[in-house]
């Protein structure tokens, strides 16, 4: 039986819509053949059919096509070929194959081979009847044979038919259905503008593995807007023509609401069976079963857009046992459950456009280009930033706002921020729609009150039963679950939800469901008749000028009988929350925290009978003696006016009238920074509490001896409470206790004997306390993982039994008064850090030394240690040894040992004059330190260390680098500044291909005679102090970054910027950004063309500067005064004609000298070169053609930290071109010079103050350069 063809290569059969096309088939055959038999009968097919077809009924001899024939190929949607017997032994079968294949290539026509009666592999070679018809071409055409013997191997390599045996009448109907199908192979419109669309493509299209033979499918989700059925759509159009059959089923969802199930099965099976009466199907049975009787013989590409529940994929693709061989199918759904009960093959979910295609997108719909208008860049941002990547939203509000005027589009972002466009909440508000009840309320809370909290806090206050709600919102994309497990949602659908509760009322917030919105609460609070039915208020108080509630407003809440959760709060940053707090809440911005301190309550005002309290700045002393707290899960008072939680004996009695436990369910309370809180009472009707929290209640005095009877506490944290003296002997009865931190209570002496009772307890914090020594049942600790005594100034040594904490990892000691450790230290078998850095007492380690096989960071720095035991080399897992600072410290490591694996070292600040042998064992060494090692004479030879990267030898004595550095392969950072007694380095150290970063300050000399050009890689240098007039040094042409310090003499600084300008030019065709930084200098070169007094500067640009090939770029030079050690940024914008292009770099303008010497802040200059190809590399994304249309260059800082931001004084900037390099070292020596007010002229723009000097003052002028003379009012 024939069969369609195995041999096949895909035919990309996607027809372009041409320009005239008469036909849609085209037959090329032998007449000979078949002309009277499977031809005709096939064009006879295909007419019946309604498919126009050309068919030369003339019988042709001669080499050339004739006109017409030409023509009707070209003007033919496909061609069919039937290659037979005798089809290579006629030239103008030929001939007419050529121009075939021609047309395939040049118009994107479609070509399909079939093989009648001759082997596929006949034609693809010219074997058999094809060898012998070319053997009597190959002398007589030789200038055609290529031609010809090129087309049949590609027409050969395309998917057809091959016909063998069987019925020619059953293959005749099956080529011509396939051709009519391939012929109404339709692309579905997906409108333009497609930003981002091909990364998106690119990843569904290798889920679907074409190339397999297997059934794929494949599950597209994301929320609604996002984009599924628009890649969906382009994927089809794509692939679909490759298929025999395909359906693309639109908005499955709506229809069959509106028509049911019966509609999309007839619609599908219309599809699939085209040439066939259409289907008439009315039970969803019947039709399934249909669905699954005659897709399981086809390949099919079909896709199943925006499905929503499971009954659908039952009517219309149950399992993939329904689909034929070779099947793929694409689901889209906002409902990821949905693919994964369907068990798809792979999943893609859509994210939003990134913040560069979500511009680009809005400025095509809302400019009709890719770039904002001037006037328009801020409020386009703003617009943009709303849309949050939505590419629904980015599309509907860019055509709403096009050709709008600038005040229309601040009315319409006044607009946007009470309430969403209705086409995006309508789009959006249908997965909502979709809901059950539990979860629309589950979306309404987090969109209102959880937003960005952790989905276990969540879970803790609504209850776990809404684990599964949780769970079905964000497989339905309504929310999203981050790596650290927080919920959060898009802010357009957190719209949504806020229009929904405001639906009703929208004017009469007091009946709103759920309350967020500070002057929304304002509003309600004041409403004559109250809050009526909130169950959610979050009330952040920073977003009011005043706080104007009075003790009415808040009587009002005590009809609140469905207010469930509640959280008056202060939305600040934590460092800012953390200072207001400290200072008693009177420092807030506008007096907020101060007037809501001043809030009162009547006596007899109920709180509603909450699951979760939190506010912060609580007014009152106590909570009221009427509290309810049955189902409270949650109290949090921070920086509160609490003196005492619990409003003494009052409440006591009502908790003994009542046969209930109160707070049963209360799991948390959190009372830090309640500076008025004095102590904690009654903790036996909370049994549940699981954390207890009262950081830096500072006159916090004691602590309820009750405090025992709370079994499943797990946290204790009491940090900060400096009055606090000890704690209850009960505490050992915490059996699930895991944290306890004291630290910084500083007059904690003692900690409880029976403390060593909480087997649980994994951290124990105590820095800062006043302890002196530790119980001997601390050792029973069994769970102990961190003891921190750091900053424990008056502990001096732990007790006679030592420490037996099996599980213990982490030691800190720092500061502390301790002489010695015990001996039971190097018994910790799981002890990963022990750090006793600053323990200025500490002179030795015990006799039994150090034997803890997991120990990585052992950390000595300054303390008063003489030696380190031999047993340190036995520790094989060590990952970082600090020694300093070590003072005292002579000799160490004399024995060979195992730490192999040793990446850190620190020798830093010590008397060692040479390393021990056991230092060649370092072969993990990856940073060796021994900054300031002044007495550190030699160094050893270096053949095992192939992975150093980092060596600073600053400050030491050194007399010479071993001739072995050359093994360091692997070595990036070299610092040996300040070595004042290296006279030499060795020349093999050039060698170093990897080296990317050499200090040389102080010791700049040492760079002469050094083959730079070997130094491959090297991207800083630092050659401080800058003493190089009259030399003649070269720089290695990869040279980024370089340092002058102390660049005193205007020479020294000409001949630094002229090595790096000629150094640059060398490079230039390269893509090398060199800067230098040039400190204790404060004036801009003047061969600076352009200059502004001020922080920016602008330049209009050539006429077509970017085609011009002498043009090699751009340099940029700027005066700052900096604040610190911290970094800045340039900023290089290229615009003009609605295009634009913009290159950050980052600095650090701090500088060693000024530490070094005097600690001032001078000025610096620093110098930037641009070249100009990596313009068009960064740029690759677009056409080169269009960087011509950029027309202007601009220059400006963009600062990281403004509250250090360094002072800009003036800038500078020039155009380098290739045909100004003979000018361009007398420029440089005279880069200083004053030329008084020879000609400036003022630059119109918006900048201010930019100058530039007349061609014709330049110091030894030469005749322009063609380009500036033809550039107009550019003029460089």
């Amino acid at each position: 039986m024939a069969s369609t063809s195995s041999f096949t290569v895909s035919s990309s059969f996607t027809p372009s819509i041409p320009r005239t096309t008469t036909y849609d088939v085209f037959l090329s055959f032998r007449g000979e053949d078949t002309r009277f038999n499977f031809t005709d009968h096939l064009y006879n097919a295909l007419v019946d059919r309604g498919i126009r077809t050309f068919r030369d009924d003339h019988l042709r001899k001669g080499e050339g096509i004739a006109p017409e024939l030409s023509k009707a190929i070209e003007e033919s949607r496909s061609s069919v070929i039937v290659f037979s017997e005798n089809y290579a032994h006629s030239r103008w079968c030929l001939n007419e194959l050529v121009k075939i294949m021609e047309c395939k290539k040049d118009l994107g026509r479609t070509v399909i081979p079939i093989f009648y009666h001759v082997d596929p592999s006949h034609v693809r070679k010219q074997e058999g009847s094809f060898r012998l018809a070319f053997a009597g071409y190959e002398e007589n055409w030789k200038d055609k044979v290529g031609k010809w013997r090129t087309a049949l191997t590609e027409a050969a390599n395309l998917s057809g038919w091959h016909l063998l045996d069987g019925y020619e009448s059953n293959y005749i109907k099956e080529i011509t259905n396939n051709i009519f199908r391939r012929l109404n192979c339709k692309g579905l419109e997906v409108g333009a503008n497609l930003v981002g669309i091909d990364s998106r493509i690119k990843e569904v299209s290798l889920r679907l593995h074409m190339e397999s033979s297997d059934v794929h499918i494949v599950g597209i989700y994301g929320v609604g807007g996002i984009g599924k059925t628009t890649i969906a759509k382009v994927i089809y159009n794509k692939l679909s023509c490759e298929f025999e059959y395909m359906s693309f089923l639109e908005n499955i969802r709506g229809i069959s609401n509106t028509k049911g199930l019966t509609h999309l099965q007839n619609q599908l099976l219309d599809d699939i069976l085209e040439e066939e009466r259409s289907q008439n199907i009315n039970i969803i049975d019947r039709g399934a079963s249909m669905i699954e009787t005659i897709l399981s013989s086809k390949r099919v590409f079909i896709v199943l857009d925006d499905v929503d529940n499971r009954n659908q994929l039952k009517a219309l693709l149950r399992h993939r046992g329904w689909l034929g061989k070779g099947s793929r199918v694409i689901i889209t759904t906002r409902n990821k459950h949905l693919l994964i009960e369907q068990e798809v093959d792979d999943l893609y979910e859509v994210e939003g456009l990134n913040s560069k295609e979500a511009r680009e997108l809005f400025n095509l719909h809302a400019f009709k280009q890719n770039l904002p208008k001037s006037d328009f860049i801020n409020l386009s941002c703003r617009m943009v930033d709303y849309c949050q990547g939505l590419p629904l939203a980015v599309e509907v509000l860019g055509s709403l706002l096009f050709n709008m005027t600038i005040p229309q589009w601040e009315s319409q972002l006044h607009k946007l921020a009470k309430e969403p466009m209705a086409e995006i909440h309508n789009v959006l508000k249908s997965s909502y729609d979709g809901l059950d009840r539990t979860e629309k309320d589950i979306l309404l809370d987090v969109a209102c009150f959880f937003k960005g909290e952790e989905r276990d806090f969540v879970l803790r206050i609504l209850d776990a039963c809404v684990g599964i709600g949780i769970q079905n919102l964000e497989d339905k994309c309504l929310i999203t679950l981050s790596y650290n497990h927080k919920i959060g949602m898009h802010d357009l659908i957190q719209q949504m939800c806020w229009e929904i509760v405001r639906e009703n009322f929208p004017k009469e917030p007091n009946k709103w469901s759920r309350l967020w919105d500070a002057h929304d609460i304002e509003r309600a609070f004041t409403a004559s008749e109250g809050i009526k039915n909130a169950e959610t208020i979050s009330l952040d108080l920073s977003k009011l000028e005043t706080v104007c509630f009075d003790p009415d407003d808040f009587a009002k809440m005590t009809g609140l009988i469905g207010l469930r959760l509640l959280k008056i709060h202060f939305g600040v940053s934590p460092y800012d929350r953390l200072k207001y707090c400290k200072h008693g809440l009177l420092h807030g911005p506008h007096g907020v925290m101060k007037n809501a301190s001043k809030m009162q309550l009547d006596e007899g005002f109920e709180f509603p009978e909450l699951k979760y309290l939190y506010w912060d700045g609580y007014p009152f002393d106590f909570l009221p003696s009427n509290f309810n707290g049955e189902k409270l899960v949650e109290l949090h008072l921070k920086c509160s006016n609490i003196k005492q939680l619990w409003q003494g004996d009052k409440y006591l009695e009502k908790l003994n009238r009542s046969k209930k436990k109160c707070h049963e369910k209360l799991n948390v309370i959190d009372l830090s920074y309640s500076k008025k809180l004095i102590q904690m009472s009654e903790f036996s009707r909370m049994p549940n509490l699981e954390r207890l929290i009262l950081e830096f209640c500072v006159n916090l005095i004691n602590i309820d001896p009750s405090l025992g009877s709370m079994k499943k506490l797990t946290t204790l944290s009491l940090k900060h409470c400096h009055k606090l003296k000890d704690l209850p002997d009960r505490i050992g009865d915490l059996k699930s206790l895991e944290i306890l931190d004291l630290s910084g209570c500083r007059k904690f002496e003692k900690f409880p004997k029976k403390g060593g009772n909480m087997k649980s307890l994994k951290e124990l914090l105590l820095s800062g306390t006043a302890i002196k020594d530790l119980p001997d049942s601390i050792g029973e600790l069994e769970s102990l993982e961190i003891l921190d005594l750091s900053y424990c100034s008056k502990f001096e040594k732990f007790p006679e039994k030592g420490l037996n904490n099996k599980s213990l990892k982490r030691l800190l000691l720092i500061c502390t008064a301790i002489k010695d450790l015990p001996d039971s230290i190097g018994e910790l078998e799981s002890l990963e850090i022990l750090n006793l850095s600053y323990c200025l007492k500490f002179e030795k380690f015990p006799e039994k030394g150090l034997n803890n096989k997991s120990l990585k960071r052992l950390l000595l720095i300054c303390t008063a240690i003489k030696d380190l035991p031999d047993s340190i080399v036995n520790l094989e897992s060590l990952e970082k040894l600090d020694v300093f600072g070590c003072s005292k410290l002579q000799k160490f490591l004399t024995k060979r040992g195992n730490m192999k694996s040793l990446p850190v070292f620190c020798l830093c600040k010590t008397p060692i004059k040479d390393p021990p042998d056991s230092f060649e064992d370092l072969e993990s060494l990856i940073l060796f330190e021994l900054f300031k090692s002044s007495k550190f004479e030699k160094f050893p030879e270096m053949r095992s260390m192939k992975h150093l990267r980092s060596l600073y030898l600053r400050g030491t004595a050194i007399e010479e680098l071993p001739a072995s550095i050359d093994n360091l392969s692997g070595l990036v950072y070299l610092d040996i500044r300040y070595c004042k007694s290296l006279r030499n380095l060795p020349d093999n150290i050039s060698r170093l291909k990897f080296l990317q970063t050499l200090i040389l300050c102080g010791c700049s000399n040492l760079w002469k005679g050094l083959i730079s050009n070997q130094f491959c890689n090297l991207g800083k240098l630092n050659i401080s102090p800058c003493k190089i007039a009259g030399q003649i040094l070269e720089l290695p042409s990869s040279l980024e970054e370089i340092e002058a310090h102390d660049c005193k003499s205007d020479l020294d600084l000409a001949t630094l910027l002229w090595l790096c300008h000629l150094n640059w030019l060398k490079s230039a065709t390269e893509e090398l950004q060199l800067s230098a930084v040039i400190p204790k200098s404060s004036v801009i070169p003047e061969w600076m063309r352009y200059q502004n007094l001020g922080s920016e500067v602008t330049t209009e640009l050539p006429t077509n500067w970017y085609e011009d090939p002498n043009f090699l770029g751009f340099v940029v030079s700027c005066v700052y005064q900096p604040r610190q050690s911290i970094s800045f940024i340039c900023e290089l914008n290229l615009h003009g004609n609605g295009f634009g292009f913009k290159k950050q770099q980052k600095f650090t303008c701090g500088c060693d000298c000024y530490w070094e010497f005097n600690g001032n802040f001078n000025d610096q200059v620093w110098v930037w070169w641009y070249p100009k190809i990596a313009i068009r590399n960064a740029h690759r994304h677009s056409s080169f053609k269009d960087l011509h249309k950029f027309t202007h260059f601009n220059a400006s800082f963009k600062d990281l930290h403004p509250d250090q931001f360094p002072i800009i004084k003036n800038w500078g900037v020039n155009l380098i071109f290739a045909g100004d390099q003979h000018n361009h070292k007398a420029m440089l020596l005279d880069p200083l010079g004053n030329f008084g007010d020879n000609g400036l002229v003022v630059l119109e723009g918006t900048g201010g103050n930019r100058k530039r000097r007349r061609d014709d003052s330049l110091p030894h002028a030469v005749e322009e350069p063609q380009y500036k003379r033809c550039s107009g009012g550019a003029t460089i």
